[in-house]
C-alpha cells in the first residue's frame, strides 16, 4: 500500500486515496494516464474526425467504469498554476480520485450538497 499513483504532470495534476492495495493503485494509474495521454492529445484526434472522437470517448468511459467498479469516483476540474517560478501562468486540468465516503471532506464550507436542497 504505497500510494504512489500520484501523478504530476505540466499540463495537468491529479491525485488519489491513500492506504490502496496493489491492485486499485495499478486501475487508477491506468485511468489517469489513460484520461491524461487522451489529454495530451486531444488536438489531434478532433482532426482526425468523429470516429476517433468515439473513440477517446469509448477509451475514457471503460476507464470510468474501471474505478467505479473497484468503488471509486473521478473528480475533475481547472485551476491556475504557476510555473517557472511565476514566469508563465496558465490553466491545468486536475484530477482527483476519491472513494464516495470522502467526498463531505471535500465539499467547500457553506455549500449545499444534492441532499440538503
Amino acid at each position: 500500500m504505497s500510494g504512489r499513483c500520484s501523478h504530476t504532470r505540466t499540463a495537468g495534476r491529479s491525485a488519489c486515496p491513500k492506504q490502496l492495495t496493489p491492485e486499485h493503485e495499478d486501475i487508477i494509474d491506468e485511468a489517469l494516464q489513460t484520461i491524461a495521454d487522451w489529454c495530451d492529445i486531444s488536438d489531434d484526434v478532433e482532426e482526425q474526425g468523429l470516429r476517433a472522437v468515439r473513440q477517446a470517448k469509448r477509451s475514457i468511459t471503460a476507464e470510468l467504469e474501471s474505478l467505479a467498479q473497484a468503488g471509486f469516483l473521478l473528480l475533475g476540474g481547472e485551476r491556475q498554476a504557476a510555473f517557472g517560478g511565476g514566469s508563465l501562468v496558465g490553466p491545468i486540468f486536475v484530477l482527483q480520485v476519491v472513494r464516495p465516503d470522502e467526498l463531505a471532506e471535500l465539499r467547500v464550507p457553506g455549500t449545499a450538497t444534492a441532499s440538503e436542497d
